[in-house]
């Protein structure tokens, strides 16, 4: 993660999130992901820093 992707994010306010992508879903225990990836991705997490790595999942559309 480089101070220029932080930027750009914030910038053109990208989503990558699983609260952002359309394939989460919400049931009687909780979210989970409609395509049964396991962990939802920065789901509460902190504000991203320079050196944080990211995992983007191949199954992400957003809104």
């Amino acid at each position: 993660m480089t101070l220029q992707l932080l930027q750009e994010i914030d910038r053109f306010d990208l989503r990558w999130t699983c609260d952002d992508c359309v394939h989460l879903g919400e049931g009687p225990t909780g979210a989970f992901c409609n395509h049964g990836w396991p962990g939802l991705s920065r789901r509460g997490a902190s504000p991203l820093r320079p050196g944080d790595a990211l995992v983007f999942c191949k199954e992400f559309e957003g809104y």
